[in-house]
């Protein structure tokens, strides 16, 4: 990567040794590859030898330096060339500067001269290469994104293979590691935002450097607030034992203590077959509290729990949490419920199953509802991602039930409305500070999760998703109004990391907050 190869040409060849053997090239970071006495032969040498730089003298028989330098502008854009040129071949140098070429020097060259030139093209190129470098991970990240929220059949890229814009297939054979924060729920409430760079930039970084201390490559990225997603490139396909140690090495998630656990899909060496592996992976980790010991993932496994994963709703669990939910009696219907999700958890089942058993109780009950006239609430969908604990599935079960029992008594509906109506006016007084959503709950003393129910009842989203709504509203605004620069808004509205508020208002708005002020005509910042 960092080795810089060069070829001397000349058609003495004592000079050409002479500048091989004299000059300590090694000091610049370049390593002398082989030498050739024409134009002609150099360009074959450049070509098999896998050459950045060539060192050239003017005057040459068969194929000149002037020549050969065209022919190389042609061919191997990429190739550097210095030329050695006399005092008396100054035509020459016009000539070369013509053709692009900047870099010449009058022989005879003093070494320190050389040696101080060819470490800067030398340095130019090493930059050059981690540029490419960058482009390429920068597509195959947005291939792979665009590959992961294709459909069920698939997804076809937008990249055309003759555009130039598809990028390169690396060697090797690849797989997917999907990694997750057991109780993402809890996790996320506690992180100072969701998606923000801290934490999670740290994980991204250590799931990073555990995959390369085995010698695969990584390429990471978040499918999900609490999910993430590793393309992993294996030269040689590594052994699953080596992988799952170097993973279950840092099952702790940096200074919370928020366990990890990880999927690993199969190897595979076809891009076309990224979504299904990708998806694999992620379908691994809803496994997790079926053996909360074991921190790695594999299909084996997986394929093992399923058979045994199967459960149903037993006619006496229903009859027990439907009787005290129509009855009325809110402490009864949360004993019965958490006694229905541990037996359960008893059966080593994962917690999806659970969500599917709920899905059959909660139609019981809202038919129930409906036969008895009541007014249907609004129901949400659980995010298997973040409630991937039977304890957090639990709570936010027992805090839906309750909010629809509280929802059929006189009044109820009102009640609700004026707790989140009270939110809403404290979340606006103070949004512009570190602000959670339990920190709300604690202010109207009601339980996190019956707040988290009741606020996308109303409000038709997520706490998160209504506060930066209402932060970037307030940054428009300033941006429109305001001489303030965008990291004084960025702070005055509730974001103490810029980066993130750019990230978010971009994610929100489209653009930019400097191109939003442009495009609004507002203050200069």
């Amino acid at each position: 990567m960092n080795q810089v190869n060069m070829l001397i040409v000349d058609d003495e060849p004592i000079i050409c040794r002479g500048l091989r053997e004299t000059v300590p090239w090694e000091e610049a970071g370049v390593a002398v590859v082989g030498e050739a006495y024409d134009g002609e032969e150099a360009l074959k040498l450049i070509a098999e030898l896998g050459v950045d730089l060539v060192l050239t003298d003017i005057c040459m028989p068969v194929m000149d330096g002037l020549q050969l330098a065209e022919k190389v502008k042609e061919s191997l854009p990429h190739v550097r060339l210095v030329i050695l040129s006399g005092y008396g071949e100054f035509e020459y140098a016009r000539q070369a500067v013509r053709l692009g070429i900047e870099d010449f020097l009058l022989k005879p060259a003093e070494i320190p001269e050389m040696l101080g030139m060819v470490s800067r093209i030398a340095g130019e190129i090493r930059s050059e290469r981690l540029l490419e470098l960058s482009r390429q991970r920068d597509k195959r990240l947005a291939l792979l994104h665009e590959l992961m929220r294709g459909g069920a059949d698939g997804c076809k890229p937008h990249y055309a293979p003759d555009s130039g814009s598809m990028p390169s297939a690396p060697e090797g054979v690849y797989r997917f590691v999907a990694s997750q924060a057991v109780r993402g729920a809890q996790w996320l409430e506690r992180i100072e935002e969701p998606l923000s760079p801290g934490e999670l930039e740290q994980w991204k970084s250590s799931v990073d450097s555990a995959l390369t201390g085995v010698g695969a490559e990584p390429l990471s990225f978040y499918y999900h607030a609490n999910v993430l997603l590793t393309f992993c490139i294996e030269r040689e396909p590594l052994e699953e034992a080596r992988l799952s140690a170097a993973l279950a090495n840092m099952t702790r998630l940096l200074d919370t203590g928020e366990r990890l656990v990880f999927g690993l899909s199969e190897t595979f060496r076809d891009w076309s077959e990224a979504r299904r592996h990708g998806m694999s992976a992620i379908h691994y980790l809803h496994y997790a509290e079926v053996e909360p010991g074991r921190p790695v993932w594999y299909a084996p496994e997986v394929a093992a729990a399923e058979k045994s994963g199967h459960a149903e709703l037993s006619p006496d669990a229903e009859k027990r949490m439907i009787q005290s939910f129509f009855q009325n009696d809110k402490e009864e219907l949360a004993r019965q419920v958490r006694s229905w999700i541990g037996e359960l958890q008893a059966q080593a089942i994962p917690v999806k199953e659970l969500f599917r058993l709920y899905e059959e109780l909660r139609l019981l009950v809202l038919r129930r509802m409906r036969s008895n006239g009541a007014d249907m609430p609004v129901v949400k969908t659980f995010d298997l991602h973040l409630y991937n604990t039977f304890e957090t599935a639990g709570a936010i079960i027992v805090a839906e039930l309750q909010a629809m029992l509280a929802s059929l008594q006189p009044g109820a509906i009102g009640k609700n409305r004026w707790l989140v109506e009270r939110a809403f006016g404290y979340i606006g007084e103070k949004a512009h500070y570190d602000l959670k959503a339990s920190e709300v709950a604690a202010w109207l003393k009601i339980t996190p999760s019956y707040f988290s129910v009741i606020f996308k009842q109303h409000a038709g989203c997520g706490f998160t998703e209504y506060i930066n709504g209402l932060r970037i509203g307030r940054a428009k605004a300033y941006l429109s109004e305001t001489h303030d620069r965008v990291f004084e808004i960025a702070d005055k509205v509730g974001y103490k990391d810029y980066k993130y508020f750019v990230a978010v208002f971009k994610a929100t708005t489209g653009v930019t907050p400097t191109e939003y002020r442009n495009m609004a005509g507002g203050k200069v910042g």
